[in-house]
């Protein structure tokens, strides 16, 4: 009987990326030239050459999650990927389904802009360590910073493009059951982040230049925690400057109550007390 070569690979011998069964490389998409700067055409071949991927290819495997099935002692099987370019950008997509590991996405330049400003600033507050992209266990992910302070340690996320409500929500619960503090940054406008309803600590930075933030020592940021209150379907949504029922998205209230934003942005004022 043929051994298959994901039967060869402990994948906790790696560092979470894709295994390109091909070239025998572990890929890094958040790192450039995805962590093998001696092969610059490496996308360009997986991306148009070594076509299909997925079960049928058997080219991609996701190393994460075979990771995360050996340390939950199940049987190894492999989980196949398929390299997809979409309206999120370039990604790893997993054939069953799952939504795909932030850690699999390649990084714009100001992700990573944000990514190092946010270490800095954590650095600078007086943090005992700060490191980028730790394996965290108990969550089985890597937040994009992390760092420990003399009280608790604070999971840094950020997010640069539009998810899921679900998405954040999972990565949110998952960050929280490693004790950690889940502390959100985005480059997005107010009128833009509905999807981070969820979110309860989240800094807005004031600019939207990534190059200031690399070259500055400081930048200011709008941070503090999100209110929300419970109001009758019909009151005006700061998520999305509608009157739109936020359950079914139309244009008649249903009736029902939802939670809003403090702030009425059809009145530019705060809303008034409950």
């Amino acid at each position: 009987m043929t051994t298959q070569i994901w039967e060869l690979i402990d994948p906790r011998d790696f560092a979470d990326g894709v295994f390109y069964v091909p070239a025998m490389l572990e890929l890094q998409p958040r790192l450039p030239h995805w962590g093998h700067p001696d092969q610059p055409g490496l996308r360009d071949r997986l991306a148009t050459a070594d076509r299909p991927h997925g079960v049928r290819g058997k080219k991609l495997l996701c190393l994460l999650c075979m990771r995360i099935q050996a340390e939950r002692n199940l049987p190894p099987e492999p989980v196949w990927l398929t390299f997809v370019e979409g309206r999120y950008g370039p990604m790893f997509r997993h054939e069953g389904g799952r939504s795909p590991h932030p850690e699999h996405q390649p990084e714009t330049d100001i992700h990573k802009a944000l990514k190092e400003r946010k270490a800095r600033t954590f650095d600078a507050a007086g943090a005992i360590d700060v490191n980028v992209e730790v394996w965290r266990p108990k969550a089985r992910r890597r937040p994009d910073v992390l760092a420990v302070g003399p009280e608790l340690t604070v999971a840094g996320e950020v997010q640069h493009s539009a998810a899921r409500a679900r998405e954040i929500q999972s990565r949110q619960k998952a960050l929280r059951k490693a004790g950690d503090r889940v502390v959100w940054t985005t480059d997005l406008p107010a009128a833009d982040i509905g999807f981070m309803h969820l979110v309860p600590h989240l800094a807005l930075p004031t600019v939207g230049d990534h190059r200031y933030y690399l070259r500055e020592p400081k930048v200011n940021l709008i941070a503090g925690a999100i209110v929300l209150e419970r109001r009758r379907c019909g009151w005006a949504d700061l998520w999305t400057g509608t009157q739109r029922c936020p359950a079914t998205r139309k244009a008649i209230p249903c009736g029902q109550w939802h939670l809003y934003p403090t702030y009425d942005p059809a009145t530019g004022s705060p809303s008034p007390t409950t």
